[in-house]
């Protein structure tokens, strides 16, 4: 779900150099003037799955702004699956360090990221929400003399919406023109219509691993050492966009708004200064992979152009580096000093066969095949994580064919006085709506029609009939159990209690023609009336399962085989027929989100 990290990087920057030149290092007092506060949080809310890296890369984040930002650790606070409460307190603790500083009249930077679950106007920690108006506004609030707020969520480019900001979907040159060091700065990992996404394969957000890539070397696109506002937002905007173009969710567009003044171009980190590093040489082209050992965990990934070298700031450690050109792999192990610089020798690098880059947590390459089936399994998981997290409303509006009780004891007590099928109706028309509760639980109320049926008895001229019709409402829960890509096929349990309501018609010409040798009770129904009509109300339940094909995220189709027990209508001897028995039922499904 999510990217945020990156953006991150990037509003710290921006806050740590208001005054500096683009030149200017990155480290120095600004970090003494500078203050953090990281939130992350994987708890997901009603009707959220749980994430799995959001608090990992408020770590990382961490991580990075202290050893190539320029921010002292003790200025940089994480919190950690809190309550909307405690990331209250937490703002307010801040607000006394900027105010403090504001009285001494001394500049002051203020960096808020947030990485979890939001809608399109709260964060979500959990149970509890923070609206995105209030986040925003106790922010603004803030003496600081600059304001970075970077959100790693779904929908959170809607924090973006104040009159007078200046708002870019795509980073470019020309908008790092308008930075300045005062004022405040947005980055949002998706717009407010999309979801971001976590990436399996790189424990990470898309866009936070991108970033992170970008502020150690990455986007050092013209090899001064030093990683600029607009070389980290062009390198981790374009590889996020198209990564997530080839996911299961699809494209993730990281939104910008400025409203700042003064100062150009700002630099964010400065990976020349780092305590060790890995040189990729500037004549290799190809995709050169990084990972720590002995996790195997992924901290680069570049698609790497001939020309110009590229230099990552790395912890010291073990690592491992696979790089790829064409269909040729090979694999380095690599020791990572402090203090010193290692360049990357591709052809000193053993030759892996018919073997790609390795995802994670295993002490072996892994297969073009074993790959591809980890890509499929992190396809699905973003896709169910997507589509649960903030699904609302399900509607749907069916037809179909039921077939009739003709064995019931009140259809055979109509035979017995001589009455034969008549006029009847089999469609059944079904219209719901439901709310999901838990990733794989809904709830929601169900309308369906019951059986339409005649019998009819020849008296001459003057034909006797009976008919009857009937309705159900009832309210049901629905299990879901994912099947393949939950966007394309979901399988589905139902189970329904609610109430039912008919009625019985019976027209006959006269009393002395209705049944003249038998049934006492029918014929006193007739008191000499040409139509007689009855009502009844009974319970009514139904169990049922089918399958849901969603190839839209809004609108899909449904088809469901569903048993009705509606032992509804009655007889004057007590007999009783069931208006629902076995039926059949095509539905298209739309949904709404939150």
């Amino acid at each position: 779900m999510r990217s945020l990290c990156g953006l991150l990087l990037w509003g710290l920057w921006g806050w740590l150099a208001p005054a500096a030149s683009a030149a200017e290092p990155v480290s120095g007092q600004h970090g003494r003037h500078g203050y953090a506060l990281l939130v992350g949080s994987n708890a997901g809310g009603p009707g959220q799955a749980d994430l799995r890296y959001a608090e990992a890369d408020t770590e990382r984040v961490a991580d990075v702004l202290t050893a190539l930002g320029g921010y002292e650790r003790e200025h940089v606070e994480r919190l950690l699956h809190p309550t909307a409460a405690q990331l209250r307190a937490a703002l307010e603790r801040m607000r006394g360090e900027v105010e403090r500083l504001s009285r001494e009249g001394v500049q002051s930077r203020f960096f808020f990221y947030y990485s979890g679950h939001a809608r399109a106007d709260a964060l979500n920690l959990g149970r509890d929400q923070v609206p995105l108006s209030e986040l925003r506004e106790r922010i603004e609030s803030l003496p600081a003399t600059l304001s970075i707020v970077v959100l790693d969520a779904c929908q959170s480019g809607a924090f973006s919406r104040p009159k007078g900001a200046q708002q870019a979907a795509d980073f470019s040159f020309n908008s790092v023109e308008r930075l300045n060091a005062e004022g405040i700065a947005v980055v949002a990992s998706s717009n407010e219509r999309e979801l971001s996404q976590e990436s399996e394969l790189l424990r990470s957000s898309y866009f936070t691993h991108h970033w992170l890539v970008a502020l150690r070397g990455g986007g050092d696109h013209n090899g001064d050492g030093r990683v600029t506002l607009s070389e980290a937002y062009q390198y981790a905007y374009n590889h996020t966009l198209a990564n997530t173009a080839e996911s299961a969710v699809g494209e993730q567009h990281a939104t910008l708004e400025t409203n700042l003044r003064g100062q150009d171009d700002v630099p964010l980190t400065q990976p020349a200064l780092a305590s060790s590093r890995l040189r990729v040489p500037s004549a290799f082209e190809g995709r050169v992979l990084v990972q720590a050992l002995p996790s195997w965990s992924v901290l680069a990934e570049l698609d790497k152009v001939s020309g110009q070298p590229v230099t990552l700031a790395l912890p010291p450690g073990r690592y491992a580096a696979t790089v790829r050109r064409g269909d040729r792999a090979s694999r380095c192990s690599l020791v990572l000093q402090d203090g010193a610089e290692v360049s990357l020798q591709p052809e000193q690098c053993a030759a892996i066969k018919a073997r790609e880059a390795q995802a994670k947590g295993d002490d072996r390459p892994l297969t073009r095949d074993e790959l591809r089936a980890m890509r499929m399994a992190e396809q699905i998981e973003q896709q169910r994580i997507a589509d649960t997290q903030d699904e609302h409303l399900l509607m749907e509006f069916g037809v179909g064919a039921a077939t009739d009780d003709n064995d019931s004891a009140y259809r055979r007590r109509l035979t017995d006085f001589g009455f034969q099928d008549g006029r009847s109706m089999p469609l059944r028309a079904s219209v719901g709506v439901g709310y999901r509760l838990l990733p794989n639980l809904v709830v929601g109320l169900n309308y369906y029609n019951l059986e339409a049926n005649s019998a009819v008895r020849e008296t001459g001229a003057d034909p006797q009939e009976i008919a009857w019709t009937g309705h159900a409402l009832n309210a049901y829960v629905q299990g879901d159990l994912h099947a393949g890509r939950r966007r394309l096929v979901n399988l589905f349990v139902r189970l329904g209690v609610g109430i039912g309501w008919a009625w019985t018609t019976f027209d006959a010409v006269r009393r002395d023609s209705f049944f003249p040798d038998q049934s006492p009770a029918l014929e006193a129904t007739g008191s000499g009336m040409e139509k007689i009509r009855q009502d009844f109300l009974r319970p009514t339940g139904f169990a049922g399962f089918g399958a849901q094909v969603m190839p839209g995220r809004f609108l899909g189709f449904q088809a469901e085989l569903r048993y009705v027990l509606a032992d509804v209508i009655k007889n004057d001897f007590g007999d009783r027929h069931n208006l629902g028995g076995v039926c059949f039922i095509f539905s298209v499904r739309a949904r709404s989100w939150e």
